[in-house]
């Protein structure tokens, strides 16, 4: 009992199983055996080191087992064989993947999280159909809730080994989880039955519906991109799910992603308005900055390579007539983003707790202070809106000397960025090595230039209005109402 205890009130992946359910069972002696030796094991593994705050060494989890761990492997080979299909089976399976990948044996983890797709499927997940249908709705939840940890773990894997993610792993009939505490079913069962455990915890509620909102249209952007020939690892690449309609997206040609890129942004902000209304200005906060920035920083995608390079990425160069056109379209969203984060980090001091304060999203917000810094400094020196941005400038650095990044070492590069320009601003001279163009109106100003417009081909509408309505068609049932 106490090793379950402990495991609610420290491991952030607690959220995907009900603590009051899985109690009844356990009385009941109903609760799957697998479920029970991961959450013994992993507690066990991690438990001594969080109470005493010990860092983790490398490969440490791997030389010390314990025998809960080795017992979980022996039930895992038994569901495998027997076909053993269910909700707890399915979260024991995904949770030990996720320590295996983390901590252990990350070849084994990765191949149970490949189990889980399969398990996922049986459950009904995919089609809506079978175990599934007939859920409650805390089970339905915690079924949900499960899926996307594992497509979390899935996406952030592709990434870092050069994949793709699986398309039919994006296109399922199932909604996000719960945004807040109070639409969670599982956590208001829990809260009736007293077991709502600590005070983070609907704040890891919250949290987690952010990164998989980001997470999904992150990935749906990173299918957008051309398909690597060779992974980190050297080895080649193949390409996958050719048989499905959505092969459409894969194209290599640059003008083709971007406007690839440019339909799934769309469909984010459509998205963002829809579900903003049930959202807390924290997660209101994070979503939106997140979909700003993607606005921003993929108008500036480099050509396409054509051999192994080792430099470091170049400045921008401000003789060049599209980067000069994208800087000055980039200055509404940066003003915007600037008074955003300033008046969330105002509001949060005013409102939080210093135990919510340090969990604020100090990466997003480093990040958005550094992007529109560099962003206003361009334009200065391209002489657009001079006063305006120079004022911009002062409030990022009064930004960035605020108590909220006492703990944020990166920050203090970003403060003397902004410093020393504001210190020794260049001259007008400039101005004169550059022709300033008028802002426009036209949305596809922040992905091509006059001439590249006019060249686009008739093809490309075409191939817009058959995506969409590709959308349109695959996610008509009011089940996925959430996605678009």
């Amino acid at each position: 009992m106490k090793l379950i205890h402990f495991f609610f009130q420290s491991n952030p992946h607690c959220i995907l199983i009900n603590k009051t359910r899985l109690l009844e069972r356990y009385w009941k002696d109903s609760a799957e055996p697998l479920l029970l030796s991961v959450i013994y094991g992993t507690t066990i593994s991690v438990g001594q080191h969080i109470l005493e705050g010990k860092p983790f060494t490398l490969h440490q989890c791997t030389a010390k087992r314990n025998p809960f761990l080795d017992y979980a492997y022996i039930l895992y080979e038994q569901v495998y064989a027997s076909r053993q299909i269910s909700l707890g089976n399915y979260q024991a399976i995904v949770l030990l993947s996720l320590y295996e990948i983390s901590l252990g044996y990350s070849k084994h983890g990765m191949t149970m999280l490949s189990l889980s797709y399969m398990i996922a499927a049986e459950l009904g997940v995919f089609d809506d159909q079978g175990m599934c249908a007939s859920m409650d709705l805390i089970d339905r939840e915690q079924l949900v809730t499960t899926y996307w940890t594992a497509f979390s773990a899935t996406s952030h894997g592709c990434l870092e080994l050069g994949f793709h993610v699986r398309e039919r792993l994006l296109f399922h009939k199932q909604p996000f989880p719960p945004a807040t505490a109070s639409t969670s079913a599982s956590y208001q069962y829990d809260l009736i039955n007293n077991n709502h455990g600590p005070t983070t915890r609907a704040y890891f509620i919250e949290s987690f519906h952010v990164g998989m909102v980001i997470n999904y249209f992150s990935s749906k952007i990173a299918i957008c991109l051309p398909t690597t020939k060779d992974n980190v690892f050297g080895l080649s690449v193949t390409k996958s799910d050719r048989n499905l309609a959505l092969s459409l997206f894969h194209h290599d040609d640059e003008g083709t992603i971007k406007y690839k890129i440019q339909l799934v942004l769309n469909d984010f902000s459509i998205f963002i308005e829809q579900e903003k209304h049930q959202w807390t200005p924290r997660q209101l906060f994070m979503i939106e900055t997140t979909h700003q920035l993607y606005r921003i920083h993929f108008n500036f995608i480099k050509s396409k390579n054509t051999g192994l390079q080792l430099e470091t990425v170049k400045e921008l160069d401000l003789n060049d007539q599209n980067i000069v056109r994208l800087l000055q379209c980039a200055l509404p969203i940066s003003y915007t983003l600037t008074h955003n984060l300033d008046q969330f980090i105002q509001q949060s001091c005013q409102v939080e707790s210093e135990e919510m304060l340090d969990m604020l999203p100090i990466g997003l917000m480093a990040i958005t202070l550094e992007t529109v810094a560099q962003i206003f400094i361009y334009n200065y020196l391209l002489s657009n809106e001079q006063e305006k941005v120079l004022d911009h400038l002062n409030r990022a650095y009064c930004i960035s000397k605020k108590s909220i990044w006492r703990h944020w070492t990166p920050m203090r590069s970003i403060q003397k960025m902004l410093k020393d320009f504001l210190k020794n601003k260049p001259s007008d001279i400039f101005q004169k090595h550059f022709t300033v163009h008028e802002p426009t109106d036209d949305i596809t100003c922040f992905l091509f230039t006059d001439d590249e417009r006019a060249s686009l081909p008739e093809i490309e509408a075409t191939f817009l209005n058959d995506i969409n309505s590709y959308f349109q068609n695959m996610f008509a049932s009011e089940n996925t109402s959430l996605y678009f």
